[in-house]
Order: structure tokens, then C-alpha cells, then sequence
């Protein structure tokens, strides 16, 4: 039954294969199949990223990516370690007061 929702699996094998190799082209180069303008773009943004906080908050998010299987290096497991890379651990020396929540503590990559 799966097989017959996925539109790929009727394509002939050649053209799965082809398909499939695109798919891993466009992983190494994910800037392969873009325009020229909006590869200038992107380059142009690398270059603004001068922050050096930013810069490793970002190395860190890629090392962490990295440490993941293929499968699980997608834009919602990206977006996830994004939204918590600047988040520390839970203070837990400082108990909670009147139900508010100690601040965390910084990144743990933040002082290295």
C-alpha cells in the first residue's frame, strides 16, 4: 500500500536513480540548483555574519548536526538545535522563588 502513495517508487528505476543522484548532489552543494543572484546572496550574508558570538553559536549548531546520521541533518533537527544553542543548563544552585525559575546558566561552548 505504501508503494502505491509514493509516486516515486512508479517511476522507472533509471529515473529513480537519477532522481537519487540529484538528491545527493544537492546535499554536498546545497547551493548547487540556485540562481547566480541569489548565490551572490548568500555569500554576501556569510560574509555580514561578523559576530563572533554568532559565528560560534553557528559552528556549534553545525558540529552538532554533523554528529547526526544523514537522515537527521534536515532543515527541523537545524531549527531545533538553533533555538536552543544559546540556552545553558538550569541553574540549580539558586533555588526557584515564588515560582519564578532561576536564568540558566550560559552555553556550555560559551567559554571555550
Amino acid at each position: 500500500e505504501a508503494e502505491d502513495n509514493d509516486p516515486v517508487a512508479k517511476l522507472p528505476k533509471d529515473v529513480q536513480g537519477r532522481l537519487q543522484a540529484m538528491l545527493e548532489e544537492a546535499k554536498q552543494d546545497p547551493l548547487m540548483y540556485y540562481s547566480e543572484e541569489a548565490k551572490l546572496r548568500v555569500r554576501q550574508m556569510e560574509k555580514d555574519l561578523r559576530c563572533e558570538v554568532c559565528r560560534r553559536a553557528l559552528a556549534e549548531v553545525d558540529k552538532a548536526i554533523g554528529q547526526n546520521p544523514p537522515s537527521l541533518q534536515g532543515e527541523p533537527e537545524i531549527s531545533a538545535q538553533l533555538e536552543g544553542v544559546c540556552e545553558g543548563p538550569v541553574d540549580s544552585s539558586v533555588p526557584s522563588m515564588f515560582g519564578v525559575e532561576p536564568p540558566r546558566l550560559p552555553a556550555p561552548w560559551f567559554d571555550r
